[in-house]
C-alpha cells in the first residue's frame, strides 16, 4: 500500500475533521489488507474508529470484543498506523458505551456510525509482503485445467502476463462454476509473486462500489483514486453488480481510461456477454469491449475428468479405474461441485479406511450428490435446444428426412431425451416423429458410439466434434 501521511491541524477545524475522516478510511483499508477480508469482517465490522492527534481509539460493542481486539490485533493495527504515516500513535481499545453519547459528540469528529457497512478487499498485493497475505488460499494458475471451453481465457492470461497492459481490458463472461474466479485469482497470485515488484488488487464489483461510496461520503476520493489508479493490475469480478449504479460506473470508466493511458492491466468478469448487460452504460460496455472479451464455457467431459484427476491427486485419493469418468459424467454444471464430491469421498475414505475408492464406493457415497445434479428437462425444451444449436426447424426434426443435417440432430435429441428427461421410450419416439421405442434405443446407441470414437457432426454449416456439439446442447439446455 502506498504510504499516505496526513498531518492533523489544530483539532476542531473543518480541515482537521476532513483529514481525520480520510485517515480513518485509509487505516481501515490498511488493517483489512494485513489481516485478510474474512477476519476483518468478523472482528471489525461492528467497531468504530476515532482519531485524535495522539491516539487511535477503537470502539467495540462489548468488553469481550474489545479485549479480543487488544490481544489479537494490536500489533497489526500498530503496523498499519506506521504504514500510513502515524508511527508511534497510541492505540486505545474501548467499549462503545464508555464514550460520550452521540448527541454530545462533535459532528464529523472522525468516528464512523456503527450502521455503516464495512466491506473489505479480499486481498491486496504489493510485491511479496507476507503481511498482506489473505487468510484463504488463492487459486494457482498451474492448477487450472485447460479445456475447449476455457482455453481462450487462459490464453488471454498468458498474453497479459507477458506484458501487463498490452491487452486491455480483459473481460470474461460465463455462468458460475466455470473457472472465472480460479483464473482471476491465479493471475493475481502470479503477478504478486513474480520477481518484479507489482501492485495488484483483486475484489468484487460490490466491494469496489462500497469502497467508492465510503470515499465519496467521507471526502476521501483523492486517496481512493490514488490507491486504485496507481496499481499494476486491478481485477474486478461480477461486473453485473454495477447495473443501475451510475456514479460507480462513471468512476470505473475514468479508472479504465486512466489505466489505458498508463499502460496498466485491467481484468473484469461477469455472468453475461456485454451486449446482454443492458443496465450498464453504453460508455462502460464500449470500454470493456475494447480489449479482449471472451466466454468461459462450462467444462466439457474431458475437462471435468481432468479436474477430478487433479483434485484426487491433491487430496491423496486413489481412485479405481472408471471412477473419475463416473464423477465427471454425473456432475456436469459446476466445477465447484466436482471438488465438493471429492471432499465427500475424502471424508468417507478416512472414515472407512479405504486404500482405493472403488466404483461401488463412489456410487454409494455420492448417490445424493448425483441425484441432485440430474435435472430433468421437458421434451419440448430438448427439441428447442437442438433446433437452435443445429439450425434446423422442429418440423424437419420430426420428419422422415434421412439427410445427415437432419438425422444427426434427431438422434442427438432422442439421446438427450433419454439422458435428461423422465419420458418413457414410447413417449420420446412419439414426440420426435411417431417413432418406435426401438428407434429411440438405436439412436441412443448410435450417439454413444459417436462419443466413444470422437466422431464429427454437421451443425450450422460447420463440422464439430461430437463432444463439442454435446457441450453446446447441454449449455443451451442449462441457459434456456
Amino acid at each position: 500500500m502506498e504510504r499516505i501521511a496526513l498531518g492533523l491541524r489544530a483539532e476542531g477545524t473543518s480541515e482537521d475533521r476532513t483529514s481525520r475522516t480520510e485517515l480513518v478510511s485509509v487505516l481501515r483499508l490498511a488493517i483489512a489488507e494485513r489481516i485478510g477480508a474474512s477476519r476483518f469482517e468478523l472482528w471489525f465490522a461492528k467497531t468504530r474508529f476515532e482519531l485524535t492527534t495522539k491516539a487511535v481509539r477503537i470502539l467495540a460493542p462489548n468488553l469481550f470484543h474489545s479485549n479480543w481486539l487488544r490481544q489479537n490485533f494490536r500489533s497489526q493495527i500498530e503496523d498499519s498506523c506506521r504504514e500510513i504515516g502515524r508511527s508511534g500513535i497510541a492505540i486505545e481499545f474501548r467499549v462503545a458505551e464508555e464514550t460520550s453519547p452521540p448527541s454530545r459528540t462533535e459532528p464529523g469528529s472522525g468516528g464512523e456510525p456503527t450502521s455503516q457497512p464495512v466491506v473489505v478487499e479480499p486481498a491486496v498485493a504489493q510485491g511479496g509482503s507476507s503481511g498482506l497475505q489473505p487468510k484463504r488460499r488463492f487459486a494457482k494458475l498451474e492448477d487450472f485445467v485447460v479445456g475447449v471451453g476455457n482455453q481462450m481465457a487462459r490464453t488471454s492470461v498468458a498474453m497479459a502476463m507477458d506484458r501487463l497492459g498490452s491487452i486491455n481490458p480483459i473481460y470474461w463472461h460465463g455462468p458460475t462454476g466455470v473457472g472465472k474466479t480460479h483464473l482471476s485469482e491465479g493471475m493475481w497470485r502470479a503477478v504478486r509473486s513474480g520477481s518484479v515488484r507489482r501492485r495488484a488488487i483483486y475484489l468484487t464489483a460490490e466491494q469496489f462500489t462500497n469502497f467508492f461510496l465510503e470515499a465519496l461520503h467521507g471526502r476521501g476520493l483523492p486517496n481512493f483514486r490514488r490507491r486504485y489508479r496507481g496499481l499494476d493490475l486491478l481485477i474486478i469480478e461480477d461486473i453485473q453488480f454495477l447495473a443501475g449504479k451510475r456514479a460507480t460506473q462513471t468512476e470505473l470508466i475514468n479508472t479504465i481510461d486512466s489505466f489505458a493511458r498508463e499502460g496498466r492491466q485491467l481484468l473484469f468478469t461477469g455472468d453475461r456477454p456485454l451486449n446482454e448487460l443492458t443496465e450498464l452504460s453504453d460508455e462502460l460496455r464500449t470500454r470493456l469491449s475494447g480489449g479482449l472479451a471472451c466466454a468461459v464455457q462450462p467444462p466439457d467431459l474431458a475437462t471435468r475428468e481432468g479436474i477430478v484427476h487433479l483434485g484426487a491427486q491433491q487430496r491423496g485419493l486413489q481412485l479405481a479405474a472408471g471412477v473419475s469418468h463416473l464423477i465427471a459424467e454425473s456432475i456436469v454444471d459446476d466445477a465447484r461441485r466436482l471438488h465438493g464430491a471429492l471432499n465427500l469421498l475424502m471424508a468417507a475414505s478416512r472414515l472407512n479406511g479405504w486404500s482405493e475408492i472403488s466404483r461401488e464406493d463412489a456410487e454409494s457415497t455420492l448417490q445424493e450428490t448425483f441425484q441432485s445434479q440430474q435435472r430433468s428437462y421437458r421434451l419440448d425444451e430438448i427439441e428447442q435446444a437442438v433446433c437452435q444449436v443445429f439450425g434446423v426447424d422442429a418440423r424437419s426434426l420430426k420428419s422422415d428426412a434421412k439427410a445427415k443435417r437432419v438425422s444427426q440432430p434427431r438422434m442427438l435429441a432422442m439421446w438427450l431425451a433419454r439422458k435428461y428427461s423422465r419420458a418413457a421410450l414410447s413417449e420420446i419416439g412419439g414426440h420426435f416423429g411417431r417413432r418406435s421405442h426401438s428407434t429411440v434405443i438405436s439412436a441412443q446407441k448410435k450417439v454413444e458410439g459417436w462419443l466413444a470414437s470422437g466422431a464429427t457432426v454437421h451443425t450450422n454449416g460447420r463440422d464439430f466434434r461430437i463432444d463439442e456439439a454435446v457441450r453446446q446442447l447441454e449449455t443451451r439446455l442449462r441457459t434456456g
